[in-house]
C-alpha cells in the first residue's frame, strides 16, 4: 500500500504542471520539423497523401497517458500545444517523404490516424507512439493494399519538449515503413499499373 501511495504521489508531483489546471505562461506550440526532405520516393505513381485523425486527435492538444498510475486516462500539457492537429502535421511528414510532384495522377496514399500520444511507463521512463492504418487507393478509389503501422520512440526528458522530439522521430520512421512498403508494392506489376490506369 505504502508503494503505491509513494507512486502516485510522485507521479503527481512530476506531472503537476502537465495538466488540470490554468495555464501560467506563455504557451509553446510545437511541430514535428520542416527539414528532413524527401527519401528516395515511394518508385510508383503517387498522386498524393491523405490523413484523417480519430475524433480525439482532432484539437491541438499535446496528448500524454500514465499508462503507469491510469491507463485508461488521457491527458493533456495545459502549457504546451502542437501547432497543428497530429494529423495534419504528419501529412506533411508523408506528402514531404511520398508524394509525387503536385498534379500528378497516380494511387492516393489515405491514412487513419488513431493514436498520437506521449505514454509513460514510469515517472522518468517515456515514448512517443503513433498508430495508424494506411491503404493504398487507386485513382478510381478501390483498394489495392492495407498496412497497419505502429512506431514508438523514447522520449529524451518527461514533458512536451521530450514528447515533440520523440514524435518528430516517431513520424519519420513512420514515413520510412510506409515508403519500404510501398516500394516493395511497386514491385508487383498489377498495382503499378492500376496506379497508372
Amino acid at each position: 500500500m505504502m508503494k503505491k501511495f509513494f507512486v502516485v504521489t510522485a507521479s503527481a508531483l512530476v506531472f503537476a504542471g502537465c495538466g488540470g489546471g490554468a495555464a501560467t505562461g506563455p504557451t509553446a506550440r510545437y511541430d514535428l520539423g520542416g527539414e528532413g526532405g524527401r527519401g528516395a520516393g515511394p518508385g510508383l505513381p503517387l498522386a498524393g497523401v491523405d490523413v484523417q485523425s480519430a475524433s480525439w486527435l482532432a484539437g491541438s492538444d499535446m496528448q500524454y497517458r500514465l499508462a503507469f498510475a491510469e491507463p485508461l486516462q488521457r491527458r493533456s500539457y495545459v502549457e504546451s500545444r502542437w501547432v497543428a492537429p497530429p494529423g495534419e502535421l504528419l501529412e506533411g511528414v508523408l506528402r514531404r517523404r511520398l508524394s509525387s510532384a503536385p498534379g500528378s495522377s497516380g494511387c492516393r496514399l489515405l491514412v487513419a490516424l488513431d493514436e498520437f500520444e506521449h505514454r509513460f511507463s514510469s515517472p522518468q521512463t517515456s515514448t512517443a507512439v503513433i498508430e495508424m492504418r494506411a491503404v493504398l487507393a487507386a485513382p478510381r478509389g478501390e483498394t489495392l493494399l492495407r498496412r497497419s503501422v505502429a512506431i514508438s520512440r523514447a522520449a529524451a526528458s518527461a514533458d512536451a519538449r521530450g514528447a515533440a522530439g520523440a514524435a518528430r522521430e516517431a513520424a519519420s520512421l513512420a514515413a520510412e515503413e510506409l515508403e519500404s512498403w510501398l516500394a516493395d508494392a511497386a514491385r508487383d506489376r498489377a498495382v503499378n499499373d492500376r496506379c497508372k490506369s
